[in-house]
């Protein structure tokens, strides 16, 4: 098919449904001609797929008139294709041993819905399976340079497509030529597609990058070595940081911190259909839920089912503690609020002053099962959302004195046992002998969640030692509890938590899951929710000055040397 100038391209006349397609790369790149392959059962070929954003970065206005664009039918919402940068992603396939590149704008038969359920069934064997996925950062239409921020790490569908394949490339805007790089302590190379055009690097080198700041390149090219300010994936956030963990073979290796990190990306993330967020994710967990199951407004349903078929295969509640300033779902209270859902833009939710952004109440935290000796906790979910599990647990009541917050053992005395929860209400513990001789106190627990680490690349932690994280439930039916709010304890009490009884627990709701039509949008106090940064992290707030200190001083450096990537 011969490709002009802003035309309407539609493959469903020519595609039968439930097919696997790939674009033939070198019949593009030769003949300028686009060929569509199909195939009944999944290709025995190599082919790269293809990672990008609905709505990228926007052209300048003096580039539109330089650059062919097409749109597809059914998907015309979406960023139009540019046939550059298509000609550049098959030239980087072939340069990487792939004939063949799998792009789901071009791939899927975008107003088939048989199709498109289909397809979304495959789609975590179709990243699993590619070699390379190749990143398109700004989108279909344009390439980025490094120092170009994009909305791609935002994005739901693009957390499984950096971490299902064995290798991911970014294709990048680029004029310095080939060579090395460092990001942080991580060693690397930068490989020319075109020269003095693009370039591609390894996904995880361009992560580093963004995350300390700058990369520093060496390349026979004098002046070198450059810094280079790298922001392409955001400046430093926690969903950076929970990204970092899920890529890192070092923590990555550790079920519960890889889990938990994907939980708690995809907190950060927004798609346009909220049940996409779930869909999104599944096969990172090894599970594939039925797209027809679900209303695309389905989040909690789905959300529901993906966290029951992960417990029923042996897996542990790695959603836990996603966010401890993030007030929990009404109705799933084992989750926090979920996030209001978008075509593009940030993931938000709605406070009593406005949408925020979700990562503004996420810090950068991931589960140690060394720290305790004892990972998350596993057990199972009913069709309600009620997980039940066992964990080790004290009884609460309502304190009645306010502790000194100055003081340095400020989350609990020990003396009285007090502690003080996300929230900032105090609660005593009381002793089991207590609980039982007595008729007048409620059933609400504080239950142990598990030791969270922190996670600031270029930062020593000396200071923040609170790391045992909490719970407070309170029982709102028979033997059925929800999730009050949360809270943290000094490291030095790890004996005395060990020591804990195990209770048994069946935790959700509190609301009832009468309808799962959710598209989140729960409004909450965010002054409540911004608490623990006073209460439960404030001596983090060191190791968070030190880490913007340090950002803010790399940048510096390399606002002189910016310029050599405008290519005036």
């Amino acid at each position: 098919m011969s490709l002009s100038q802003e035309c309407e391209l539609d493959i469903t006349p020519y595609a039968t449904p439930q097919r696997y397609r790939r674009i033939d790369c070198d019949r593009f790149i030769q003949d300028e001609m686009l060929y569509i392959d199909e195939f009944a059962d999944f290709p025995p070929v190599q082919y790269a797929a293809m990672s990008y954003v609905w709505k990228g970065n926007p052209f300048e206005p003096c580039e539109v008139k330089s650059h062919h664009r097409f749109s597809v039918a059914g998907a015309l919402d979406g960023d139009p294709i540019s046939i550059h940068v298509l000609s550049q992603a098959c030239l980087a396939a072939v340069k990487h041993e792939a004939r063949y590149i799998w792009l789901d704008r071009l791939c899927i038969m975008q107003t088939n819905r048989e199709d498109k359920n289909w397809q979304i069934r495959q789609m975590s064997a179709m990243y699993k399976r590619c070699n390379p996925c190749i990143v398109l950062p700004g989108g279909v239409q344009k390439l980025v340079r490094i120092d170009e921020e994009t909305a791609w790490i935002h994005r739901g569908w693009t957390l499984q497509e950096l971490l299902m394949p064995e290798r991911a490339l970014v294709l990048l805007a680029w004029k310095l030529g080939a060579g090395s790089v460092m990001a942080g302590d991580a060693f690397g190379t930068v490989s020319e597609v075109t020269p003095n055009e693009s370039a591609v690097m390894s996904a995880a080198d361009v992560l580093n990058a963004c995350v300390v700041g700058y990369i520093e390149f060496t390349s026979p090219r004098p002046p070198s070595p450059l810094l280079i300010r790298s922001c392409v994936f955001g400046a430093a956030s926690p969903n950076l940081y929970a990204t970092s963990v899920a890529m890192s073979e070092e923590l990555a290796s550790d079920p519960d911190a890889r889990n938990h990190a994907i939980w708690q990306s995809a907190l950060m993330r927004t798609s346009s259909r909220p049940v996409d967020m779930v869909f999104s994710i599944m096969g990172l967990f090894g599970v594939i839920l039925d797209p027809k199951m679900f209303e695309k407004e389905d989040r909690i349903g789905a959300t529901v089912a993906l966290a029951k078929e992960i417990l029923r295969k042996g897996g542990r509640a790695s959603w836990l503690g996603m966010s401890f300033r993030l007030p929990p779902c009404s109705a799933l209270c084992t989750f926090p609020v979920f996030a209001e859902t978008s075509v593009s833009g940030k993931a938000l939710v709605r406070t009593r002053t406005g949408l925020r952004e979700v990562a503004e109440f996420v810090d950068g935290e991931y589960p140690n099962e060394l720290g305790l000796g004892t990972p998350l906790p596993g057990g199972a979910m009913d069709d309600d959302g009620y997980f039940t599990f066992s964990g080790r647990a004290v009884h609460l009541v309502p304190g009645t004195s306010e502790l000194d917050h100055k003081h340095e053992d400020k989350n609990i005395d020990l003396s009285r046992r007090l502690i003080t929860s996300t929230n900032g209400r105090v609660w005593e513990i009381v002793s089991e002998e207590h609980v039982r001789g007595s008729t007048s106190l409620g059933n609400t627990h504080g239950v142990i969640l598990g030791w969270f680490q922190d996670y600031y690349p270029g930062a020593s932690l000396a200071h923040n030692k609170h790391y045992i994280k909490g719970m407070v439930v309170e029982e709102h039916a028979p033997e059925r509890f929800h999730i009050v709010t949360f809270f943290s304890l000094h490291l030095r009490d790890r004996e005395w938590v060990k020591s804990w009884q195990e209770h048994r627990f069946s935790v959700g709701g509190p609301n009832p899951l009468t309808h799962k039509r959710y598209t989140g949008g729960e409004m909450f106090d965010e002054n409540a929710a911004h608490r623990l940064q006073e209460v439960d992290n404030a001596y983090g707030k060191d190791e968070r000055h030190i880490a913007a200190a340090r950002a803010r001083w790399a940048r510096s450096q390399v606002e002189a040397e910016d310029y050599l990537l405008k290519y005036t």
